[in-house]
């Protein structure tokens, strides 16, 4: 909720006192959203016509638990 720490400060203003925590409970119980300004970027969309680059490990990565396997590669960020 990006607008409720304005609403107190605007209250304040007016000479009420009111805490951010009550009024985000009371927007959230009205149904009520802020509006942000900024919007939420997309992910990159690849093109299809760009072969991915290979598989260099070749080795399956499997988990049979979930949150057990964490893999990462930072060669594609800083290469040979």
């Amino acid at each position: 909720m990006g607008e409720v720490p304005r609403i107190p400060a605007d209250l304040a203003a007016e000479g009420w006192r009111v805490g951010r925590k009550r009024v985000a409970r009371l927007m959230r119980a009205a149904g009520l959203r802020g509006i942000s300004r900024w919007r939420f970027g997309g992910t990159t969309q690849s093109d299809p016509r760009v072969r991915p680059k290979p598989d260099r490990v070749e080795r399956p990565f499997t988990a049979d638990v979930l949150d057990q396997l964490y893999i990462g590669d930072i060669r594609e960020m800083f290469p040979l």
